[in-house]
């Protein structure tokens, strides 16, 4: 390892401990904000995979946790009583969709030939658009405390979706991007992310000028109340990670 790699890790690890003291929390790879969440708290989770992260938050904080997962394996094996599941792939528009299941089951995704490779075969799924997601879960009129994203280049729709109406009522969104794996994804990664900054959400991020596997936080402004403290460790978190989005 050199030097200059070695100051860049020890850099990380200190920044993430000043997260931790502020409320911060990695989750199953997700950071989340965790002061806002508490057993009324509603939990969408994209691309729930094995559900992972919604049966961790739901063990911590007891919240209702909706894991939306299109691949028939996965959901499957989503058998917690205590996660409310939906086999849905979110998209652009209500109808049925190509999915392409990789043999990587982190990889599968609705882009053709994602992550380099087609998958072992292709599956029908129901497509579903976020508005009409709010509306499967009745939480139209409520707050969501997380949003946590996965779904493998498919964010990007989504968040090109997203209307100030529609992002209102959340708190926070965590995201996984996913141009890392495919560059032609760059240009409307930082146009998404640079949209959420418009509806005035606030960015963590510990991937430095966006150039690795990237987890974002996004946090809503209009909806978070930080102390002094926090405001301090979000200011320094946000320098030294020198985001320029």
């Amino acid at each position: 390892m050199t030097g200059k790699s070695f100051l860049l890790l020890s850099r990380i690890k200190f920044l993430k401990q000043l997260l931790n003291l502020a409320g911060f929390e990695e989750v199953s790879g997700h950071w989340i904000y965790c002061p806002v969440i508490n057993s009324d708290s509603f939990i969408i989770d994209l691309g729930a995979n094995k559900a992972a992260f919604s049966k961790l938050i739901f063990k911590n904080y007891q919240a209702r946790c909706y894991a939306i997962e299109p691949n028939q394996d996965l959901f499957n094996e989503i058998t917690d009583k205590n996660i409310y599941k939906f086999k849905y792939a979110v998209t652009k528009k209500n109808s049925p969709v190509k999915f392409y299941i990789n043999d990587n089951h982190e990889a599968s995704s609705v882009i053709e030939n994602f992550y380099s490779c087609s998958g072992k075969r292709v599956d029908i799924v129901e497509g579903i658009t976020w508005d009409s997601l709010i509306e499967k879960l009745q939480l139209k009129h409520e707050t969501v405390s997380i949003v946590k994203v996965d779904i493998e280049g498919s964010e990007l729709d989504l968040i090109e979706s997203f209307t100030l109406d529609n992002v209102s009522l959340i708190d926070q969104l965590t995201i996984e991007f996913h141009d890392w794996l495919d560059f032609s994804l760059h240009e409307r990664t930082i146009n998404a992310i640079n949209k959420l900054k418009s509806f005035g959400f606030t960015i963590v991020s510990n991937s430095p000028n966006h150039s690795w596997p990237v987890e974002m936080l996004f946090l809503n402004k209009k909806r978070m109340h930080f102390n002094r403290f926090q405001k301090v460790v979000l200011n320094i978190y946000s320098k030294f990670t020198f985001l320029k989005y």
